[in-house]
């Protein structure tokens, strides 16, 4: 029996993340003592060019977002594919600093929503229906691998002929790689090429199951309507909470008395728990309603970080850690399925661009705020305890977003009914 096409899609999504995820967040580290040494930058200043990577995803997205909506698929990834390329040639050639920035801000940070953040989530979603779930979390499960494969050989690029080449070679592969899937891919399913069962399963989507393409709704129709920033909100929240302990769990190891070996063991733990996690999904997420399914995790969460007040030895903390990831291990595939469930596909581009800057923004607050916790209290626990009101304050957004759908069925503009 022929394998359908979208399952092939899934493992090039899964393949484009481990490669895009890994050469940029994954390995960013690796570049961090090199690069200060040869530049004279001290760690922050450093650790600034993570951030311009952020804010150059949160100003382009919305922009990506619709070009996917109004464009060929094809030729935004293409485009983009280009630019990381360019970005990564350019900051192994530059010399100068603000060079640099224009190469993070503008190549880096485009490439890495042009090709993979956004753009496959638009286009797994596009070629799934009845079981959309399953294939985001098997694709996003490459985000997870790129931290395992990817760092490795690029720290044996930098150890044998330096970072400047790491990043040069780095770029070519990318940009080599990216154009060519780009080029081969299909973008949306034809009329008779929908997945098996999504005829059964109603098509009054705007799911772009045949060969027009709906006109997506204007950009103001969202940034008006309550259930868009009830959604938003959500899932900012969320990954306010994970990016905040994602960066936090290393230093929290060594506050209980791990060495650095072994806090990074426990990252390692923590991200294998949330890939466990997306790998369970798998496997019914497609067969419970999404807002419920996503409230539960929320539920089990709050008294989870509550209950981090009662640790006081590692055994406990890596146990902690263990159900942690596993609670949220399952947001970065659950959300943009939620999206599409609810807005559709005509739009789902735009939808996703708009609330990537959003989801910055908190994510950067977190960050900060989790030192900022650390530095008055001298410990993590508050963090844990805003984690726990934090995650009520969800569940009670997610609900009313899902009560307002049921009572008035959600219809965008230009969605078929």
């Amino acid at each position: 029996m022929r394998l359908y096409y979208g399952w092939r899609i899934v493992i090039l999504a899964a393949v484009i993340y481990v490669l895009v995820f890994g050469a940029t967040v994954a390995s960013f580290s690796l570049y961090v003592v090199p690069i200060s040494a040869e530049f004279g930058l001290t760690r922050a200043e450093m650790n600034g060019a993570f951030v311009l990577i952020n804010v150059g995803s949160a100003i382009w997205a919305p922009f990506i977002g619709r070009s996917l909506d109004s464009y060929s698929l094809k030729w935004t990834m293409g485009v983009s594919a280009v630019l990381i390329g360019i970005g990564f040639i350019t900051l192994s050639l530059s010399h100068w600093i603000w060079i640099n920035v224009i190469a993070l801000l503008v190549g880096i940070a485009i490439g890495l929503d042009g090709t993979a953040m956004l753009t496959m989530t638009v286009l797994v979603a596009r070629w799934f229906k009845v079981q959309r779930a399953r294939a985001m979390t098997l694709s996003v499960t490459g985000q997870a691998l790129g931290k395992v494969l990817v760092p490795v050989p690029t720290a044996l690029l930098i150890e044998n002929f330096g970072w400047r080449t790491a990043l040069f070679v780095t770029g070519l592969v990318l940009m080599g790689f990216l154009v060519l899937a780009a080029f081969l891919l299909r973008d949306r399913p034809r009329l008779g090429e929908r997945e098996p069962g999504s005829d059964a399963a109603g098509a009054g989507e705007g799911d772009g199951g045949d060969s027009t393409q709906e006109q997506p709704a204007d950009i103001r129709y969202f940034l008006g309507q309550p259930l868009f920033w009830l959604i938003a909100l959500s899932i900012a929240l969320t990954f306010c909470i994970s990016a905040s302990f994602g960066i936090s769990v290393v230093p929290l190891g060594l506050d209980f008395g791990l060495t650095m070996t072994q806090g990074a063991f426990m990252a390692s733990t923590y991200a294998s728990a949330a890939v466990a996690a997306k790998l369970l999904l798998a496997v019914f997420a497609d067969k419970m309603n999404r807002f419920t399914l996503i409230i539960a995790l929320l539920l089990a969460g709050i008294p989870l970080c509550a209950a981090f007040l009662l640790i006081h030895g590692q055994v406990q903390l890596f146990l902690f850690v263990i159900l942690l990831g596993l609670s949220v291990g399952g947001f970065a595939a659950l959300y943009p399925v939620l999206q599409a469930d609810v807005f559709g596909l005509a739009s789902y581009g735009t939808v996703r661009g708009l609330m990537i800057p959003i989801q910055s923004a908190f994510v950067a607050l977190g960050a900060v705020g989790a030192g900022e916790i650390h530095d008055i209290w001298g410990n993590y626990d508050m963090m844990f305890v805003a984690f726990a009101v934090i995650q009520a304050i969800v569940v009670a957004m997610l609900y009313a977003a899902a009560r307002s759908i049921t009572s008035t069925p959600v219809r965008m503009a230009g969605q078929a009914t």
